[in-house]
């Protein structure tokens, strides 16, 4: 693929593509001396989860000044430089003018007194992306939400928007979220009118490019009574897909369709069904199975008993190519069977354990097999408290919110030993707000080894787990997303990239699309 650069001048934008995925996110609006703007903010944050949610790994600045938004240009044109085989991502929302036809991002704090201090004080677009372009890499996609009126005193008349970008490089694609000269609303919602068209049309799987913009500027022209209509310059003639590629129905032998895998652990017995189709394959009670050459997407995974009752996972399993994604079928409440170990007493406190095996050897190393069957990812060293070790399950939950958006759960905390009272916490609040298969929830009725006292980690036992089991590729962790019980404030809690390490606060729930894996873990 030549290389690609997608300007996009609005703010808000979710590429996703194959190999790897770096993004940078910028969202300023808490301008002083300027007006201040109400959706870049929320722009910026949406779209790092957004992004994220796609395979990037991004790089977020709110309300940056110079120094800070020319620092994280570079540290993208560096990341994209260690290999050609990556995909780039520039995502900015905030004031941007234009001046003698070059364009300038506007940083706040900056003291731009008269036009002639743009070249100092400002990011100049054409800089930026000359900056992305000396990289070498395959695929770049600047995002620009920054087509609003000149807010400063000395703005001539007529300078209205952006210009048209000079020197535009070639194999590139520019999007502004309206026409040159022309200015686009800041959006009386969360989001900008552009940012939310944009989000409807990049989440369809199997759309390119050029087609997903082709909708968002049909749909933003529409829903503005054609009072704002996006401008797209095209100097890219192949094809490039945001997220899935189109699976394409009944191949020619020379022609390949787009498949992963998935490994399905099950506590029924029966024929594994895929999006509500037979296998062939049977897995037993409490075994596991992998189905291979599946359709990427969004897929449904279930279970055929023989006596014809079917059970679905409790969640979509998002099928990525070349992958092996898992999915778990837990029997119905109604007719769940009790551990063998040894018999369950009648149903008790949800707080209180089922009946345990019997006692496991008294010491562990990390990476052994803990009592429940789970890996050993955390010695403290002594018993106080009531335990000494931690493991974690051996299988993902899959596409789980965390669930309690706009509620504030008091009393979470981020350190070693918090996950268990967090997850307790988490519950109260959604079995208040009457929320069902959240994160906290799947952990809490999770049972494995006859063990039921799992609870989702905290943030820094979650990082216990990255830094003791991921980085020595024990526990067949996914290069994605996982949830602590952490909360970061009302709509925001904390989770981790398992691909680089990286910790960062992700909306809980705003959109369906925000969802995270989730690895229970129990302490013993």
């Amino acid at each position: 693929m030549k290389k690609l650069f997608v300007v996009l001048f609005f703010l808000a934008a979710a590429l996703s593509f194959a190999q790897q995925k770096y993004a940078l996110v910028i969202g300023n609006g808490n301008y002083t001396g300027l007006s201040r703007l109400a959706n870049p903010v929320n722009d910026a944050n949406d779209m790092t989860a957004a992004l994220q949610g796609l395979g990037f790994t991004v790089d977020k600045v709110l309300d940056g000044n110079l120094d800070q938004i020319e620092n994280a240009i570079i540290r993208l044109k560096n990341r994209l430089s260690v290999s050609k085989n990556s995909y780039g991502f520039f995502f900015y929302a905030g004031h941007g003018v234009q001046s003698n036809g070059v364009n300038y991002l506007i940083p706040v704090g900056a003291s731009i007194s008269t036009e002639n201090s743009l070249r100092d004080r400002a990011v100049s677009v054409q800089w930026a992306l000359s900056e992305l372009n000396d990289a070498g890499n395959d695929l770049n996609v600047v995002v620009l939400d920054a087509c609003r009126d000149n807010p400063f005193a000395w703005a001539r008349s007529g300078s209205r928007g952006l210009s048209v970008i000079s020197n535009q490089p070639a194999d590139s694609i520019v999007v502004y979220a309206t026409s040159a000269g022309s200015t686009a609303a800041d959006g009386t919602g969360r989001n900008g009118l552009f940012t939310a068209q944009l989000f409807k049309n990049i989440a369809t799987p199997g759309l390119e490019a050029n087609e997903i913009f082709r909708r968002t500027g049909a749909d933003v022209a529409q829903a503005s009574n054609r009072q704002q209509i996006p401008a797209v310059y095209n100097q890219f003639f192949g094809n490039a897909y945001f997220g899935s590629v189109p699976v394409v129905s009944a191949p020619s032998p020379q022609s390949s369709v787009a498949v992963g895998s998935i490994t399905v652990t099950s506590a029924i017995a029966g024929e594994i069904l895929i999006d509500g189709k037979g296998t062939g394959i049977s897995v037993k009670d409490g075994g596991t199975a992998t189905i291979t050459n599946v359709s990427t997407g969004n897929t449904e995974v279930a279970v055929k008993e023989p006596n014809g009752v079917i059970t679905k996972a409790a969640q979509m399993v998002m099928v990525q190519q070349g992958q092996t994604s898992t999915a778990r079928i837990e029997r119905p409440a109604s007719t769940a069977v009790q551990p063998t170990p040894s018999p369950q007493p009648t149903p008790a406190p949800a707080a209180q354990p089922a009946a345990k095996p019997p006692e496991a050897p008294a010491q562990y190393k990390i990476g052994d097999r803990g009592p429940a069957g789970g890996i050993v990812f955390y010695d403290k060293g002594n018993n106080n408290d009531g335990w000494r070790y931690m493991e974690a399950a051996p299988v993902d939950f899959l596409n789980a919110e965390w669930g309690a958006y706009g509620i504030s759960v008091t009393g979470t905390g981020t350190g070693i030993g918090s996950g268990k009272q967090n997850t307790e916490l988490i519950i109260a609040a959604l079995n208040q707000n009457k929320e069902s298969g959240k994160a906290a929830q799947l952990c809490k009725v999770y049972t494995q080894g006859g063990y039921r006292d799992w609870f989702l980690p905290s943030k820094d036992e979650l990082d216990l787990m990255y830094k003791n089991l991921k980085q020595s590729n024990l526990g067949g962790f996914q290069s994605g997303y996982y949830w602590s019980s952490s909360q970061y404030s009302g709509n925001i809690a904390w989770y981790q990239g398992f691909r680089d390490g990286n910790q960062l606060d992700h909306s809980k729930s705003l959109y369906k699309r925000n969802k995270c894996y989730v690895r229970a873990v129990r302490a013993f």
